[in-house]
């Protein structure tokens, strides 16, 4: 096999790695945890600071308990800056997150920007996140008034049984 040119490799590595960041936003805002295991190693950390430190068997339902207490949330991640070096990686990236508190008539939003920082590690079985920690710029919370929304859809209650849920 000839060898590969290793720009395209470091390339190929980033792309993949930047996968892993898409699934993990689409991953919490579906509330579909059960690809947890194809993205984080076993042993990967998570750091929210004092609402949540721990491994992956904790953080799964300390996020879904969270997630879950929103009838709306989006995950949005600008550019990842990704540093690749040999089987490790590091990613910086900034985020914009919304979401709409659950049951509340007085529809309360929460607002938070921030920046993600994600370690990654080469494996067996491709690319995994070793460790992901959140840092909070800002949080706004707001009550719009009720009907704001207008003839769109919703993002209301998304979960695996919503009809545009991701397959697979």
């Amino acid at each position: 096999m000839p060898a590969r040119d290793p720009e395209i490799e470091a390339l190929l590595d980033e792309a993949r790695i930047t996968r892993l960041l898409g699934r993990y936003a689409s991953m919490t805002d579906w509330l579909d945890f059960s690809g947890a295991a194809e993205i984080f190693t076993e042993d990967a950390q998570f750091d929210f600071g004092e609402m949540f430190r721990g491994d992956r068997e904790g953080f799964i339902p300390f996020v879904t308990a969270l997630e879950s207490g929103y009838a709306r949330r989006i995950h949005m991640f600008g550019l990842p800056r990704i540093d690749v070096d040999g089987d490790s990686a590091r990613a910086e990236c900034p985020s914009f997150i919304h979401a709409r508190t659950a049951g509340d008539p007085e529809h309360t939003d929460a607002t938070f920007v921030g920046r993600y920082i994600f370690d990654a590690v080469r494996t067996d079985a491709g690319w995994k996140l070793s460790r992901l920690a959140f840092y909070l710029n800002v949080l706004t919370v707001t009550n719009p008034p009720a009907g704001e929304e207008g003839p769109v859809n919703l993002a209301d209650g998304w979960n695996l049984e919503h009809p545009d849920a991701p397959k697979g």
